[in-house]
């Protein structure tokens, strides 16, 4: 596990030029994260994926932030709800079903029977068989359930793939509801994961690439200050864009109050709540992801230009 680890932390050649390069769209974005990461990190996983194991799961979600852009402190149950991601237990669990049933059935090795055979004669009396147990548990059977002695298949792993999804989507949502960060977030999801612009045609999708990240970032509360709660609280902040200092600094502000941005805001309406509501929604449109996509790229220009210029002025200071 330790050197999955590594390996992600660490992209290889064809990771990272798949990424800056030729990523032009989710769909590219979802094939790396599917074939290129997971697949290193599940080796093995027929033996351990009964459980979760948090530091994959972490490395996972550090790995989806890098791809869409995201604030390294932007919290994984949004993240999750809004890309729709399941965690990666879901699918390690069925695995591990299915290696099981491969055994049963005499298609691995008689070494790989044999130690099947050893653990049912002390009764599973392990790490491996506490694990196996806790898993079944978790989904509302025991160990002992017909369905899963007679290893039935029929609408069993369906049931588990909804019954991990509804737990998941329990915690997203207490999560959510509870969160200092990006509170404005409780008011735009449903119960349906993912929302709108991640369930277009394929071909659309890859279109829209950049403007996509855009809207993720902005309704993962992203472009803007306004979500980082523990800076400073009352303490007012100067806009990059409008030089003014004002106290929450983020999506509100510059449809609102910057001066700088209000040009930009004009092309979406008159009315500044309806423009906010338009683009905090899920819907995107072209004159909406152009909008939101230069926010994005305009911002991260100036504020790259700023912490250039804080460097310049620390080295002569220590100079």
């Amino acid at each position: 596990m330790k050197k999955d680890t590594v390996i992600i932390r660490k992209p290889s050649g064809i990771i990272e030029e798949n990424t800056r390069e030729s990523l032009k769209s989710v769909i590219n974005i979802n094939v790396n994260i599917k074939y290129l990461v997971q697949s290193v990190m599940s080796y093995g996983v027929e033996i351990w994926g009964w459980e979760e194991k948090e530091i994959l799961e972490k490395v996972m979600m550090d790995y989806v932030r890098w791809i869409f852009r995201l604030y390294f402190c932007t919290p994984r149950y949004i993240i999750m709800r809004e890309l729709a991601m399941d965690k990666l237990k879901i699918g390690w669990g069925i695995r591990a079903r299915r290696y099981e049933e491969k055994i049963r059935k005499g298609f691995t090795g008689g070494w790989v029977r044999e130690c099947w055979e050893e653990k049912q004669n002390y009764h599973w009396e392990d790490r491996y068989g506490s694990e196996r147990e806790s898993y079944y548990n978790r989904n509302g059977w025991g160990i002992g359930n017909s369905r899963i002695t007679d290893n039935e298949q029929d609408n069993l792993e369906t049931e588990i793939i909804d019954r991990e999804r509804d737990v998941q989507m329990q915690w997203e949502d207490s999560r959510i509801g509870k969160a200092r960060y990006n509170k404005k977030y409780k008011e735009l999801i449903d119960k349906i994961r993912g929302p709108a612009y991640l369930r277009v045609a394929r071909l659309e999708l890859i279109k829209r690439g950049d403007v996509v990240r855009a809207l993720a970032k902005l309704r993962c509360g992203n472009l803007g200050e306004a979500n980082k709660y523990w800076l400073e609280e009352g303490e007012e902040k100067r806009c990059i864009f409008c030089k003014k200092k004002v106290g929450i600094i983020g999506i509100e502000h510059y449809v609102r109050e910057c001066e700088e941005m209000e040009e930009r805001f004009n092309v979406l309406g008159e009315d500044k709540g309806r423009i906010l509501e338009r683009l905090w929604s899920e819907e995107l449109d072209e004159t909406k992801g152009k909008v939101i996509r230069n926010l994005w790229k305009d911002r991260d220009k100036i504020l790259k230009e700023l912490k250039e210029k804080d460097k310049e002025k620390k080295r002569k200071e220590s100079g």
